[in-house]
Formats: C-alpha cells, sequence, structure tokens
C-alpha cells in the first residue's frame, strides 16, 4: 500500500494544477493496479500450491 500513497504523491508533485477528481482518478488507478497485481500473485500462489499437492500425491503413488 505505501506503493501507491507513494505513486500519488509523485503524480501530485508533477501535476501541481490538477483538480480534486484527477487526482482522484489517479488514486483509482493506482488502486485497481496494485489490486490486480495482488489478484496475480494470489492466483500463481495457489496454482503452485495445487501442483506441489500433485506431485506429492505422485510421489506416494
Amino acid at each position: 500500500m505505501l506503493e501507491i500513497d507513494v505513486n500519488i504523491i509523485e503524480y501530485v508533485r508533477e501535476n501541481p494544477k490538477s483538480s480534486q477528481n484527477q487526482v482522484i482518478s489517479a488514486m483509482d488507478y493506482s488502486y485497481s493496479y496494485c489490486y490486480q497485481r495482488i489478484k496475480r500473485l494470489v492466483k500463481s500462489k495457489k496454482l503452485q500450491e495445487q501442483r506441489e499437492q500433485q506431485r506429492v500425491l505422485l510421489s506416494i503413488v
């Protein structure tokens, strides 16, 4: 979450005359980007765990 806050601070620094709506849309974009990244990481972690379980089952058989 710190990364998001830093991105927003940088955006405001680079665009000091931006309106509140522009800052809010930048925040929305930043949060949704981060959320999508987290979702992908969780999904890949789950797939990795499933593969590991399958390997264990195959080694038992």
